[in-house]
């Protein structure tokens, strides 16, 4: 019984650091996810003013861009 007691107290300590872990674990992923959606809110923009930028230049004359 004695064995037994001991056993299930080790095993509780387990789960209860098995659950700290998981939280923790948990927090992370919501951080990375967090950090995941902003770089991506940031690759649109870039991409969005990349096409701005693009679209600009291919109206500006030629002969702005040459020495002349």
């Amino acid at each position: 019984a004695e064995d037994l007691g001991r056993q299930v107290a080790e095993l509780t300590n387990v789960r209860r650091k098995l659950e700290t872990e998981c939280s923790e674990l948990a927090g992370e992923l919501e951080d990375a996810t967090r950090e995941l959606r902003a770089s991506e809110d940031r690759a649109r923009k870039a991409m969005a003013d990349a096409a701005k930028l693009a679209a600009e230049l291919r109206q500006e004359p030629v002969d702005r861009w040459i020495d002349g």
